[in-house]
């Protein structure tokens, strides 16, 4: 049970507990960033109270798991946010689509949210017993996509639910689940993966290069959704933007820096620019590592460069200074959080960079 599921012991620990023990409650809220296993959690409880064989749970091979893999079983429902004007056939694939790969970001274009008539028909069929498996089971994904009706109408159906009936909600941001909601459910925190546990799961299961997962896994912010996107979509240019400001930051003309963040700043994605901070961020880990461990530059920490820039950082900085470049990209990607205004971000933070080399040099 739980064997596919990436890290969360203790959350591995605590469902086999209960399930065993039969001791469920009636409805579970399961929060935390995306890309911690909340919907892949999910998904195992459903095949786990529903397989037809005793000894291997969930075996996903009986017809109970197989229909369940498909989307395709009576008693397991699936509700995720959708466009007003998607097909079912569009959605039917979506949700397919997520429980192939439940750490895959699946989303439909346009506005979503889970509106009040798909909640009504919710409760219209809650009255009825499972079909053919032993527990029904209905997950939703994103719940804080609720309409204010549709939160507002779940209510009496989480306070009062059937007996053979389980709800499980996942939320990226709790803050965004009415307090009502939140009462009423028994709340799981899902935590960040570690690095080495995101490390470890593109190894294995994405045959990754080390060099590479080591990297991917350092800039993924404890998500493994966000880790296969940089898979998919490659780090080279985000890699190029930041050896790029190393190289700038040793350079007198001013010019040039304030070049550098407006072409950054022009990529218009916040994401994209807080990667390129937390790449540079393991570069001067790099410096820093290799100035503890005295190492050559081939066996530096994270292997994610291949230019002089580095070495500058090494000879011409102690690890005070290291961890004072650290501490001003972390507190720029803090300020790129909170919508502070990007550009102005860049500029400060390669300007007291400058100043914190140039008061060394």
């Amino acid at each position: 049970m739980f064997e596919d599921i990436i890290g969360q012991k203790k959350i591995k620990q605590f469902f086999t507990t209960v399930i065993k023990s039969n001791r469920l409650s009636h409805a579970y809220l399961f929060y935390g960033i995306e890309g911690t296993g909340k919907d892949a959690f999910a998904f195992e409880i459903a095949r786990s109270l529903n397989c037809k064989d005793s000894d291997n749970i969930p075996c996903n091979k009986c017809i109970s798991c197989i229909k369940i893999n498909k989307m395709g079983h009576p008693d397991v429902d699936y509700i995720m946010p959708v466009f007003s004007k998607s097909s079912d056939e569009e959605i039917y694939l979506k949700k397919r689509e997520k429980i192939q790969d439940p750490y895959k970001r699946v989303m439909f274009e346009g506005n979503t949210s889970i509106s009040i008539e798909i909640i009504r028909n919710l409760k219209n069929s809650s009255a009825f017993k499972p079909f053919e498996g032993k527990k029904r089971v209905t997950i939703i994904s994103k719940a804080e996509k609720m309409t204010l009706e549709a939160a507002n109408s779940i209510l009496k159906l989480l306070e009062e639910p059937p007996k053979d009936l389980l709800f499980i909600l996942t939320v990226n941001d709790l803050g965004l689940i009415i307090p009502t909601i939140r009462s009423r459910c028994t709340g799981v925190k899902f935590p960040p993966l570690s690095k080495e546990e995101i490390r470890d799961a593109l190894i294995k299961n994405l045959k990754v290069d080390k060099q590479e997962a080591e990297t991917i896994s350092n800039i993924s912010g404890g998500s493994f959704s966000k880790a296969s996107e940089y898979l998919q979509e490659g780090i080279g240019e985000k890699k190029e933007f930041a050896e790029k400001l190393l190289e700038i930051i040793f350079l007198k003309n001013s010019k040039i820096y304030l070049d550098f963040a407006e072409e950054l700043v022009n990529k218009r994605n916040l994401e994209f620019v807080k990667d390129v901070l937390a790449i540079i961020n393991l570069l001067v880990r790099d410096a820093f590592y290799y100035k503890i461990n005295n190492e050559s530059k081939t066996d530096i920490k994270y292997k994610i460069h291949d230019n002089s820039n580095i070495n500058q950082l090494v000879v011409n900085l102690s690890y005070d200074y290291l961890e004072l470049i650290n501490s001003e990209i972390e507190k720029s990607i803090d300020l790129i959080d909170k919508n502070i205004y990007l550009y102005l971000i860049i500029v400060n933070l390669i300007t007291n960079i400058r100043k914190i080399i140039n008061k060394k040099i």
